[in-house]
């Protein structure tokens, strides 16, 4: 797939200030990651600019409903990804769960009740009830929804992993793997609401391990579908979701972010290295702050 071409950098004026060291170390980071990537820093920094900069993509559909500063463009965008997939990023992964459908289950089932964790957000989205805490918003309104991470976007989910070290391996040997993987277990009852992905540069992977009988299903935009045990549902996140366990049993899926099959591994590369980039400047100015000022006990899944 092409993508636009790489603005010109601009050559400062003789006469320009002299950088200060903040945004030396940025320039020089970036020159590093261009010579990293050769050929391939057109397309990669090419698509970035222009997500950045007012040629913003539009909503690939009526049911993407966040900012359009959000979306990177010329991805492919459907609900739900059919397997086989025409993609050999996707299928592969697809095939390693699968593959090890077994493995994961029978971790699954020695793990504690204990080890779950409600599923909450980031305070603020109005009109959605409180946890407990009142730091943090529930996004059911009937039954629960609880999780147990493996990976979190950088954060440290060791103590988890040491639970579960098999499922843990598994999805840290998946090619492209996004860095956001969790058991998401639905009680009778549950319902999730509507709601939409953060962005739309990632596939979200369900691998279905206790798939009960009777309306156990997940809407993505204007389409319908459920799990089947050890097989894998692909969806686009990005779309508008939400999820029903109308049954008397719960519903248990491996979830695994990979990064959307369109990007080439140049640009996978780049996401990751902005995206660690950003994590240490959140963590050094977290660690400023004092003990008293730090927010505790948010999950911010998404």
């Amino acid at each position: 797939m092409c993508a636009p071409a790489s603005p010109e950098l601009a050559t400062p004026p003789a006469d320009a200030a002299t950088p200060t060291d903040d945004e030396a170390a940025r320039a020089a980071a970036k020159q590093s990651l261009h010579a990293k990537l050769g050929a391939d820093w057109a397309r990669v920094f090419g698509r970035n600019a222009q997500r950045k900069l007012g040629a913003v993509a539009k909503p690939p559909s009526s049911w993407h409903l966040n900012p359009p500063e959000t979306y990177y463009p010329l991805l492919e965008a459907t609900p739900f990804w059919q397997t086989p997939s025409h993609s050999s990023r996707v299928q592969e992964a697809v095939d390693l769960l699968e593959r090890f459908h077994p493995v994961i289950l029978a971790e699954l089932q020695g793990l504690r009740e204990s080890a779950l964790n409600q599923y909450r957000q980031a305070a603020g989205t109005e009109g959605r009830e409180l946890s407990v805490d009142g730091l943090t918003t529930l996004l059911h309104d009937k039954g629960d929804w609880r999780v147990h991470y493996l990976q979190l976007e950088g954060s440290d989910t060791a103590e988890s992993c040491r639970l579960t070290p098999k499922t843990a391996k598994i999805v840290r040997s998946i090619s492209r793997a996004a860095g956001h993987a969790l058991f998401s277990v639905l009680d009778p009852g549950t319902h999730i609401l509507p709601h939409c992905g953060p962005c739309n540069h990632k596939l979200r992977l369900h691998l279905g391990l206790v798939i009960p009988d009777g309306r156990c299903c997940i809407r993505v935009g204007d389409q319908e579908r459920s799990w089947s045990e050890g097989k894998v549902l692909v969806m686009d996140d990005a779309f508008e979701h939400e999820v029903w366990n109308d049954t008397q049993a719960q519903r248990v899926v491996l979830i695994v972010d990979i990064w959307h099959p369109d990007f080439s591994n140049a640009e996978v590369t780049y996401l990751e290295e902005t995206r660690a980039a950003r994590r240490r400047r959140v963590d050094g100015r977290e660690g400023a702050m004092g003990a008293s000022d730090a927010p505790s006990g948010a999950i911010d899944a998404k």
